[in-house]
């Protein structure tokens, strides 16, 4: 392909992109959240290596969260490194519901 083609193709994804991503939700009322939700500690297994850039996410997650005092229950951050996340991945999805 050549330069002219290629710019073409990238401006008609970002432009798709931009359409998707300004469009209106697909209406109806927003449901009220549990009041009881979540009773239990919540869990965020981090796959990756401690101090990168998903465990510093996680606890600043936290932080903010505790902050702003949007959930009652505080977060539990689970590192479970190995087979390039595979482990960690393996073991969410494994895990029991939070809450």
């Amino acid at each position: 392909m050549n330069a002219k083609k290629i710019r073409l193709a990238a401006l008609l994804a970002a432009f798709t992109m931009l359409g998707t991503a300004c469009q209106p939700s697909a209406g109806g009322s927003a449901a009220k959240p549990a009041t009881k939700y979540p009773e239990k500690q919540i869990t965020l297994i981090n796959a990756y290596s401690p101090g990168g850039g998903t465990d510093i996410l996680f606890r600043n997650i936290d932080v903010v969260s505790q902050k702003l005092k949007a959930f009652t229950q505080s977060f539990v951050i689970e590192t479970k490194t190995g087979g390039n996340g595979t482990v960690g991945k393996a073991a969410g999805v494994n895990a029991r519901n939070d809450g």
